[in-house]
């Protein structure tokens, strides 16, 4: 199954990755640019296609997409196993950190804590598989490419993959807004 992948960041993180197989590289006529050059650049070493189409093709290729001119296609998102899970959190003994996405439908929510998790360096996210959103085209050009660089596990069960990983000695958090919570940073973990 192939998806289309829009927007210059998006598209030079994927390249960056390196996890997905990339079969073409659509440019519109666009300005020169250092993005632009890097995009051609590691497709062409990727031995990737690079073709100009009519930015009318592509913004149909990208269903509207804001795809700043440049759209990639490629294969499905490698998410990881459960047991990839698991393992990882083993591997990390009690130094992990997993950011569970429970019910969040929005691509733009989900892919800003995407981004933001791999900003701070949390080794995997957790996502279920029904009733929350995957990782779509949506959420990879909201999370600016960080989707391509992430561990995302796409489970089943939510509470048997939390189990697992509690048993595997992962404490976990929850964040949730209200009257009675409490601001993050005064928590003592």
């Amino acid at each position: 199954m192939s998806e289309m992948i829009y927007g210059r960041q998006p598209t030079l993180e994927l390249l960056r990755a390196g996890r997905r197989q990339v079969s073409s590289v659509m440019l519109a006529e666009v300005k020169k640019s250092p993005e632009t050059d890097e995009i051609i650049e590691l497709a062409r070493k990727a031995g990737v296609p690079v073709s100009t189409v009519e930015r009318r093709a592509l913004e149909k290729m990208t269903d509207g997409g804001h795809h700043q001119g440049v759209a990639v296609e490629v294969s499905g998102y490698p998410s990881i196993s459960e047991g990839e899970l698991v393992s990882l959190a083993e591997s990390k003994a009690k130094e992990g950190v997993f950011l569970v996405l429970d019910h969040i439908e929005d691509p733009q929510n989900t892919g800003a804590l995407i981004r933001s998790a791999e900003c701070l360096g949390v080794d995997a996210v957790i996502i279920p598989s029904d009733r929350a959103v995957g990782v779509t085209p949506a959420v990879v050009r909201a999370s600016a490419g960080a989707t391509e660089h992430m561990k995302i596990a796409i489970v089943v069960n939510l509470v048997r993959t939390m189990n697992k990983l509690k048993d595997s000695g992962v404490w976990f958090y929850g964040m949730e807004a209200g009257g009675e919570s409490r601001p993050l940073w005064d928590m003592e973990f």
